[in-house]
């Protein structure tokens, strides 16, 4: 969910950086299989023209091999839209320019 926060909100290198050093301190950590699967709910995010995150959601009840009622996957929608939306107001009082981060 934050790499979708930084991506909506970051241009350019912001974003990328961030997948950089998300990915390092995952494998620094010996989390390297959570990096893997950033990738493929990142493609599951991209495959939706209307809701990435409803398609995260499917992909995740696929790959749990776990089928999800209709109020469990709105459960989880809702979920994931609160944890993005803290991340949202957080990049509101971030502007990224050439000096640094400056925090209002």
């Amino acid at each position: 969910m934050l790499l979708i926060a930084i991506a909506k909100n970051c241009r350019g290198n912001a974003s990328i950086n961030a997948h950089i050093f998300i990915n390092a301190y995952l494998k620094e950590h010996g989390c390297s299989e959570i990096s893997e699967m950033m990738h493929e709910y990142s493609q599951a995010f991209a495959s939706s023209m209307t809701d990435g995150v409803e398609a995260i959601t499917r992909y995740f009840a696929k790959i749990n091999q776990i089928e999800l009622q209709q109020k469990t996957i709105s459960q989880l929608l809702a979920e994931f839209y609160a944890v993005l939306k803290v991340y949202y107001n957080d990049f509101k009082s971030i502007k990224l320019v050439n000096e640094g981060i400056k925090v209002y």
